[in-house]
């Protein structure tokens, strides 16, 4: 009986090593931050998907005036309910971009008014490992500012394997 309980053991062992080393992820890279000015309780949706697509970098802040405006809801319940953008409270910026299916985001937004300009830095790890494709709009809710701000961009992509 003793011999039967421990072959038992000994293939329920190996099936769960098996299967925990068959069923882990392809890279580990952590979880996705944001920082700086970035309204983290606010998310972000466009009404159509790919929309930067069709946006040259000089619309990639989104106020009030652009020609962009009316396409976009935010949500303060993570997209259970949606509603159009105040654009006196908020803008929008994205910065589109093509990564491996698996990938991590630490975007950090810093705002300098005294000399109009905002840094909008996205830091991307890319699971090299991983051969599909997928684009990227990286919308994130900021402060109103004036439409003469100025945005640059930081962006690193770094493969990790």
């Amino acid at each position: 009986m003793k011999r039967v309980v421990n072959r038992v053991l000994i293939v329920f062992s190996v099936i769960l090593v098996a299967t925990s080393v068959s069923c882990k992820k392809k890279c580990d890279l952590g979880e996705d931050a944001t920082s700086g000015e970035i309204k983290t309780a606010v998310s972000v949706f466009s009404e159509s998907g790919y929309i930067t697509a069709s946006m040259s970098p000089d619309e990639y802040l989104i106020n009030g005036n652009s020609n962009y405006a009316d396409n976009f809801k935010i949500s303060k319940d993570k997209g259970i309910t949606k509603t159009a953008v105040d654009y006196t409270e908020y803008n929008i910026l994205c910065y589109p971009m093509t990564v491996n299916c698996f990938a991590q985001f630490d975007r950090n937004v810093l705002i300098d008014d005294e000399n109009g300009i905002i840094k909008y830095t996205i830091k991307v790890k890319d699971c090299g490992k991983c051969e599909e494709q997928r684009y990227i709009e990286n919308f994130v809710a900021i402060r109103a500012v004036p439409d003469s701000y100025t945005v640059t961009y930081d962006v690193d992509i770094q493969t990790v394997d």
